[in-house]
């Protein structure tokens, strides 16, 4: 059978009749990003959830939307489907699956816009599909409008530690970096950071000062 045709099974009732349950085709759930208010190419890591599950191709690597905007699925009817994004695709942080749905027989499209700011706690819920005629013959398209909002950016991104911040680190970082680094994960008290490097047999001391604009 493939993802397209239409399946028919037999049961045989307590009767002793046989019943032919006709099974549908698979739908199809496309989610589409326009990221324009960041970048139209904003590379944004992503895994996908059906039933509860992450698929076994994201196991030890999330996908990423880059050049291509849509991440496309095909699923059973009845199928609940969801997306990891962001720092929330790591496997020790999936707790905030977003853009959450549940299939009926037709198929999905939603169309997710990026808006900056925090407007009003807006949260990565579904609202009421519009229905429309779908590319495949006798099916319907259930579109969706959504929002990828600062108020789900901060759901989806990790607040790391210093001490995660610390071990993601590579061995041979030099221990001003390392100490540098691990200030940032504790706090800044402004918006700047002091590196003070200091003299060697070829180099005098030197202290870098950076600037964060937010």
């Amino acid at each position: 059978m493939t993802d397209a045709t239409p399946d028919a099974r037999c049961t045989l009732s307590p009767q002793g009749t046989v019943t032919t349950v006709r099974v549908g085709s698979k739908c199809k759930v496309s989610y589409q990003f326009d990221t324009r208010a960041t970048s139209a190419t904003l590379v944004l890591p992503y895994v996908v959830s059906i039933d509860g599950q992450v698929l076994p191709e994201y196991a030890d690597k999330p996908g990423a939307l880059r050049g291509k905007r849509t991440i496309d699925l095909l699923v059973n009817p009845g199928s609940k489907v969801a997306l990891f994004l962001n720092s929330d695709v790591h496997p020790a942080h999936r707790s905030n699956p977003v853009y959450a749905l549940e299939v009926g027989r037709d198929d999905v499209q939603v169309n997710i816009v990026e808006k900056k700011g925090r407007i009003g706690h807006e949260l990565a819920t579904l609202r009421a599909p519009a229905c429309r005629q779908g590319a495949t013959p006798g099916k319907r398209l259930q579109v969706y409008d959504a929002a990828l909002t600062g108020d789900i950016w901060m759901q989806i991104s990790h607040l790391y530690t210093s001490a995660e911040a610390d071990a993601l680190l590579p061995a041979d970082t030099a221990p001003v970096i390392r100490a540098a680094v691990r200030s940032i994960y504790v706090g800044l008290p402004r918006p700047e950071l002091s590196v003070k490097f200091a003299a060697s047999d070829t180099n005098p001391s030197l202290t870098l000062r950076v600037v964060f604009r937010d």
